[in-house]
C-alpha cells in the first residue's frame, strides 16, 4: 500500500511540474520561442546538413535546430520544450537508479529538469544544448547492459570519443556517470577514461576552429538567471506587429507600463499603420526620436538591430531596411535569421532586383515552413494580392540622390516626401519628429512645405497646437493666422492655457489635469536629454 501511495505521490508531483512548466512558457514566455525560431534558417539541402559536421555535437545540433523550426506554431514551443525536459528528467532518474539511489533519483531528476528549464529563460540558449545532455544520459544507459569487462572497456573509449562527436559537452555527462559507476564496481583503473574525455575536445578543437573553452562547452552551457520579462514584452510587441495585429500591439504596449524606447517604437508603428500617430503621440511615453526610430550600427543592442528595419520598410527607405536586416542577420546567434532573409527578399522584390530576390527566395524555398511563402513571391508566380502589395510599396521608394548618414532621420524623411508627397507615414513621422524635439521652426517649415504647399492638409489637433505656439511666438499677422484655419475651440483653449500658465508662474501642476496631454504642456515641461 505504501509503495502504491508513493507511486501516486510521484506521479502527482510530475504532473504538477509538467503543467507548471507548460503554462509558464506558453502564457508568460511564449514570444521567446518565436524569436528562437526566427533566429535560425534550417535548410533541407545536403550542403546545409553537411555543415553540421564542421563542429562537434552534430547530432544534438541537427536535431535541436530541426525541431526548433516548429516553434513557428502557436503552443508548439512550450509543448516541445516541456516534452524535452521530461525526457531529460526520465533519463536522469534511470541513470541514478543504476547507482542504487532510487530514493533520491526522482528528486534529482526534478532538480535537473528545473535547472535546465531556467537556462531556457535566456533567449540565446538553444534546444540543442538540452539535446546534448539527453544524449549524454542516453549513452550511459546504453553502456550499462554491457556485461563483459573487455567490451565495457572498449565501449567506454568509443562512447567517450564518439559521444563528443555526437553530443559535444553532453558526453561529459556520460564520462562522470561512468566514473561513478566504476567507483561503485571498484573498477578504479577505468577512471583513466576521464583523461580521454578531456583530451578529445582539446585535440580536435583546431579542426573545429574553437577556443579551448568553446571546445569543452559546445554547443553551449546554460546559465541560471531570472526570466527576462522586459525582453519578453519587447518580443511580444515585435511579433504581434509581424503577425499583423496593430491593435493588440497598442494594448500590450499600454499594459506593459514600460518606459522604454523599444516599447514606444512599436506603439508608434502600430498607431501610424492605422493613421492615428499624431492623435495618440502624447498619450504614451515618448523618449524624443528614440520612440520613432532605432539607431542602426554594430554597437547597438541585438534587439534594436533586430527590430530597426520595420520602420524603414514601412516608410519605403529600403536601402536602410536592407542594411538593418543584414546587420541583424550577421549578429544573430547562428548568423542565420529566417525573418531577416524574408525581409531581404521583400526589399529586393520591391526594388525590382529579381536576381537578388531569387537568391533569398531559393533559400526560403528549401525550408520546411517557409516554402509556400517563397513560392508565392517568385516572379511570374505571384498572386494578384502580392503583386498589388509590391506595387504599392514601390510607390514609396526614395528616388532622390542625397548623401545621408543612417541616423540622419529628418533628411531621410524629407527625401522620401520629395520622391512621393503622398507618403502618409513619412509625413506623420517627420512632423512628429520635429515636435518631439520641440523644434517648432523646423516643424513650421516642414508643415508648410509638405502640407500647405502640397495641399495634404493635416487637421490633427497636435499639429494645430504646435502651429499656435509658432504664431504666438512670432506675433503673426491676422492673414497668417487665417492661413492655417485653426478652429476657434483650439484657439480658446490656447488662450486659457496661456492665462493659467502666466498666472501660476509656469507651475505645471496647475495645468496638468486639464492640459497634460496637449502639445503645449509637452513643449513647456518635457525634458530632453541628448544621448
Amino acid at each position: 500500500m505504501k509503495d502504491r501511495l508513493s507511486k501516486y505521490y510521484t506521479y502527482g508531483i510530475l504532473a504538477c511540474w509538467t503543467i507548471a512548466c507548460f503554462i509558464f512558457f506558453q502564457f508568460f514566455y511564449s514570444y521567446h520561442f518565436f524569436f528562437k525560431e526566427q533566429s535560425q534558417l534550417f535548410l533541407l539541402t545536403p550542403d546545409y546538413i553537411n555543415s553540421y559536421f564542421d563542429k562537434p555535437a552534430w547530432l544534438a545540433c541537427l536535431a535541436g535546430d530541426f525541431i526548433t523550426q516548429f516553434y513557428y506554431y502557436e503552443f508548439a514551443g512550450a509543448a516541445i520544450l516541456t516534452l524535452s525536459l521530461l525526457i531529460l528528467g526520465d533519463l536522469t532518474r534511470r541513470s541514478f537508479d543504476a547507482f542504487g539511489f532510487s530514493k533520491f533519483s526522482f528528486g534529482l531528476a526534478i532538480v535537473v529538469m528545473t535547472l535546465e528549464a531556467i537556462c531556457h529563460f535566456n533567449s540565446n540558449f538553444s534546444l540543442s544544448s538540452t539535446f546534448a545532455l539527453i544524449g549524454g544520459f542516453a549513452l550511459f544507459l546504453l553502456y550499462l547492459p554491457i556485461k563483459r569487462n573487455l567490451f565495457r572497456w572498449i565501449a567506454a573509449i568509443l562512447f567517450t570519443i564518439f559521444g563528443y562527436w555526437l553530443f559535444g559537452y553532453g558526453s561529459f555527462v556520460f564520462t562522470f556517470l561512468l566514473i561513478g559507476i566504476n567507483i561503485k564496481r571498484k573498477d578504479w583503473y577505468k577512471d583513466s577514461i576521464l583523461l580521454i574525455a578531456f583530451i578529445t575536445p582539446l585535440f580536435l578543437r583546431g579542426n573545429y576552429l574553437l577556443t579551448w573553452q568553446e571546445s569543452l562547452t559546445y554547443p553551449g552551457i546554460g546559465s541560471l538567471q531570472k526570466p527576462n520579462f522586459v525582453t519578453e514584452a519587447i518580443l511580444s510587441l515585435d511579433n504581434e506587429l509581424y503577425f499583423g495585429h496593430p491593435q493588440k500591439v497598442i494594448r500590450l504596449a499600454r499594459k506593459s507600463n514600460l518606459h522604454l524606447p523599444e516599447v514606444s517604437y512599436f506603439y508608434n508603428l502600430a498607431q501610424v499603420e492605422q493613421g492615428t500617430l499624431a492623435d495618440s503621440l502624447l498619450t504614451f511615453y515618448q523618449p524624443a526620436f528614440l520612440g520613432l526610430f532605432m539607431k542602426t550600427g554594430p554597437d547597438e543592442p541585438l534587439i534594436d538591430l533586430y527590430i530597426g528595419n520595420e520602420i524603414y520598410y514601412r516608410l519605403g527607405e529600403l536601402t536602410l531596411a536592407e542594411h538593418s536586416a543584414i546587420l541583424a542577420d550577421i549578429f544573430s546567434p547562428t548568423h542565420r535569421n529566417v525573418r531577416m532573409i524574408k525581409r531581404l527578399a521583400e526589399v529586393n522584390l520591391i526594388n525590382n532586383d529579381t536576381t537578388a530576390a531569387m537568391k533569398y527566395l531559393r533559400l526560403l524555398n528549401n525550408t520546411l515552413l517557409y516554402r509556400k511563402w517563397a513560392e508565392s513571391r517568385i516572379p511570374n508566380k505571384q498572386t494578384v494580392d502580392i503583386k498589388l502589395r509590391i506595387q504599392e510599396r514601390r510607390k514609396l521608394l526614395n528616388r532622390t540622390d542625397t548623401l545621408r548618414t543612417p541616423n540622419d532621420f529628418p533628411t531621410i524623411l524629407r527625401s522620401l516626401l520629395q520622391s512621393n508627397p503622398d507618403n502618409r507615414i513619412a509625413l506623420d513621422y517627420l512632423l512628429c519628429y520635429d515636435l518631439l524635439w520641440k523644434n517648432i521652426s523646423n516643424f513650421k517649415k516642414d508643415y508648410d512645405r509638405f502640407c500647405i504647399q502640397t495641399k495634404h492638409k493635416r487637421t490633427n489637433r497636435i499639429y494645430r497646437e504646435a502651429i499656435l505656439i509658432y504664431l504666438a511666438g512670432k506675433n503673426a499677422s491676422l492673414e497668417e493666422w487665417e492661413r492655417y484655419t485653426i478652429p476657434q475651440g483650439i484657439r480658446k483653449d490656447f488662450m486659457n492655457y496661456t492665462e493659467i500658465y502666466e498666472k501660476n508662474n509656469g507651475n505645471g501642476m496647475a495645468l496638468k489635469d486639464r492640459y497634460g496631454k496637449t502639445y503645449w504642456f509637452y513643449f513647456h515641461f518635457a525634458t530632453l536629454k541628448r544621448g
